[in-house]
């Protein structure tokens, strides 16, 4: 991999680690509604930061389907914690259709 390539791939991880870290945060606090929305608010930033990583001019790295599954299901429960439970069927149906055999998604999926 070239300079460009190493550092998209650097860049996803970095803001997909900063999702999974504010998405702890989001489930510690759940009582809390105003502050878990104001996480979510940071978690959607590092996932649109996470998905530009690899759209960068010049780089031609892209996450595997498996690692864009994984951001798509942290987006698709931050949006359930908050309350925007069709928006998060929306982006668990296209992480599933990523990795359609993994059972969390699934299990996300059907959550009511």
């Amino acid at each position: 991999m070239d300079f460009t390539d190493h550092l998209a791939e650097l860049t996803f991880n970095l803001h997909s680690n900063r999702a999974i870290n504010t998405l702890k945060s989001m489930r510690e606090h759940g009582a809390d509604l105003e502050l878990v929305r104001a996480l979510g608010d940071n978690l959607f930033h590092a996932v649109e930061a996470a998905k530009e990583a690899s759209r960068v001019p010049g780089t031609t790295w892209e996450p595997s389907p498996q690692r864009m599954a994984k951001l798509l299901y942290r987006e698709a429960v931050a949006c359930r914690l908050i309350g925007s439970r069709s928006q998060a069927m929306d982006i668990i149906e296209q992480a599933i259709r990523k990795t359609p055999d993994d059972p969390e998604l699934q299990r996300e999926s059907n959550r009511e």
